[in-house]
């Protein structure tokens, strides 16, 4: 043990001072820090489509009507109009007929005039035409695509994880080793 003295003639003062040991351990902390999990799912987009295909309007009508072929509608207007006609002029014609029978003594030859008037006796004349004279009439439609696009949102989730900590308090142990004093020693000269 060290001391710290002071000698004077016949006395000698000695100071011990006091000992102390300190063993420190300081304290730790540890933070962990755990993935959070995630999870995404994204749903396919919704895609609708609408298709008008590509025609071609082919109009022959009257191409048919030049040959003599007709819709049904268009035939039947003009063999009505054809009937109706033949049938006003048969009355007229019978009409006429009849009075001239009637009258067959003011004509000796009315019989024969009915017979010739109903078949006569003519030259036909026949000509060749190429048929149909006019040309159909074309018309392209052109194909129209809609699209309808929809896209859908990703669902996104996240679970965060708390932080793990993990701490060790530290400790401060003292220990005392020696008690400080003083010690005095008296030297006495006449011994």
């Amino acid at each position: 043990m060290e001391a710290y003295g002071l000698r004077t003639r016949n006395l000698l003062i000695g100071v011990y001072p006091t000992k102390i040991s300190i063993q420190r351990q300081p304290s730790s902390q540890e933070i962990t820090q755990p993935k959070g999990e995630q999870s995404i799912k994204q749903r396919p987009a919704r895609m609708e489509m609408e298709q008008k295909h590509f025609r071609v309007e082919i109009d022959q009508s009257q191409c048919f009507a030049e040959a003599g072929r007709k819709n049904i509608t268009a035939f039947q207007d003009e063999y009505v109009s054809l009937g109706q006609q033949s049938a006003s002029e048969g009355v007229l014609r019978r009409n006429e007929e009849g009075r001239m029978l009637r009258d067959f003594q003011k004509s000796e030859n009315s019989i024969r005039d009915i017979a010739k008037k109903n078949f006569p006796n003519e030259r036909a004349d026949f000509t060749m035409v190429a048929m149909p004279r006019s040309r159909p009439k074309i018309k392209p439609i052109a194909a129209e695509v809609k699209i309808n696009f929809e896209p859908q949102k990703p669902e996104i989730s996240y679970q965060p994880r708390k932080p793990e900590i993990v701490y060790k308090p530290g400790s401060v142990g003292v220990n005392l080793e020696s008690i400080g004093r003083v010690e005095y020693t008296y030297f006495d000269d006449k011994a």
